[in-house]
């Protein structure tokens, strides 16, 4: 089953709503006791983050997390010496801005200071 689709359900569920038949559940139903409906909502939140999570891991470039090489460096470093902008060397590198940022300080070429400049 779609993750999206789950999601969708557990909410429709939580707010007493067949996620098949879009019909309110019967007022004795189990789904309008103030636990269920309370579960049911933390259930809602927790997949929730968890899509937001999903949706923020595919966001990120293709080497993000991946170990640099010195070849990586000698480019990183020829770049920033050129005055390239920390986004254009993101992406050249696959990278996030952060990752680029927290490899140059690691470098020397960058001080804490520096970190928002660019």
């Amino acid at each position: 089953m779609d993750f999206d689709r789950v999601v969708e359900d557990v909410r429709l569920l939580a707010h007493g709503v067949d996620p098949e038949t879009r019909q309110e559940f019967p007022a004795d139903s189990p789904y309008h006791r103030p636990r269920v409906i309370r579960a049911l909502m933390s259930a809602a939140h927790a997949l929730e983050a968890e899509r937001g999570r999903r949706r923020r891991r595919r966001a990120l470039p293709a080497n993000a997390g991946a170990p640099w090489t010195e070849e990586n460096d000698r480019r990183l470093v020829t770049g920033f010496d050129a005055s390239r902008t920390i986004r254009d060397l993101a992406a050249e590198h696959q990278r996030t801005a952060n990752a680029v940022k927290a490899r140059l300080l690691r470098l020397g070429k960058i001080e804490t200071d520096d970190l928002d400049l660019r």
